[in-house]
């Protein structure tokens, strides 16, 4: 067995690799061409230069996507390919990415996985993963009649990431400001007051909640629903999802909004590699 470096390999060779080694995934079938499958890697910030390919006996049979920021590393997406599942290939894989991670000094290693897969749970836990929250996801279907509108702002997409940074908790990966920043058009960013929020197009029928939030000092002040409101109003008769990255302890207010939770789930997991 040996992990090679994925920038080694082909665009559409890794692409291969990853959509055999997610057939009947979980969360969704996934099928990439490679321009997709390219374009979910720069999203996710994947380093393909940390990102390994697992080989066996010359063949290549799984896949290991990695990003990284200061000393921080994250597991995007790891998978055996079909042929080769239940063979203790991931936990081994596992124990090789964390010896990497604390040669280059990192002190954490986090990953989000389903609930719905215990065996990927599992596997996580008994490589050192630890429950960090559960993200939970979720759905709104909203009429067309007209809703008060209220003081909506359009802004940069780059300046409300900056604003998120600077009052990050410990928000999952894909929507910390970090990541949003690499978002720009058809995507919308929005300020009402304290309250900002990042839409997917809202030309389509469907909406995808990029981001949406209070600044804290100015939460249980009504801003948050003042700026839902205004979305709808700005933007009627859509339906409005997001997928399983909202921390639990926040799905409240959506449920308060007419939300209605998803069937997934997924652990938010941490491995501290320090001490």
């Amino acid at each position: 067995m040996k992990l090679e470096p994925a920038y080694q390999f082909a665009a559409q060779d890794l692409c291969a690799i990853f959509n055999d080694a997610f057939a009947g995934y979980v969360g969704g079938e996934i099928h990439l061409d490679s321009e997709k499958f390219q374009a979910f890697c720069s999203s996710q910030g994947v380093n393909l230069t940390l990102s390994r390919v697992l080989v066996v006996n010359s063949e290549s049979v799984g896949i290991a996507l990695i990003a990284r920021r200061g000393w921080t590393s994250r597991l995007v997406a790891m998978g055996i390919r079909t042929a080769h599942k239940h063979k203790g290939l991931g936990f081994q894989v596992m124990r090789v990415l964390l010896a990497e991670a604390k040669e280059r000094q990192d002190h954490f290693y986090e990953l989000e996985v389903i609930e719905q897969n215990p065996a990927a749970v599992k596997l996580y836990q008994k490589s050192g993963f630890y429950r960090q929250r559960r993200l939970l996801e979720g759905s709104f279907q909203h009429s067309s009649e007209e809703l008060p509108s209220g003081r909506l702002e359009a802004i940069d997409i780059a300046e409300l990431s900056r604003e998120l940074v600077s009052f990050d908790q410990g928000l999952p990966w894909q929507i910390s400001g970090f990541n949003l920043v690499t978002l720009g058009e058809p995507n919308r960013a929005y300020r009402f007051d304290h309250a900002l929020a990042i839409i997917s197009s809202p030309e389509l029928m469907t909406v995808r909640l990029h981001f949406f939030g209070v600044k804290p000092d100015y939460r249980h002040q009504s801003q948050g629903k003042r700026l839902w409101q205004a979305l709808l109003a700005m933007h009627p008769g859509k339906l409005w999802t997001f997928p399983a990255l909202c921390p639990e302890e926040a799905f409240e207010f959506f449920e308060n909004q007419g939300f209605e939770r998803g069937k997934l789930s997924q652990f938010q997991m941490r491995c501290d590699l320090k001490g």
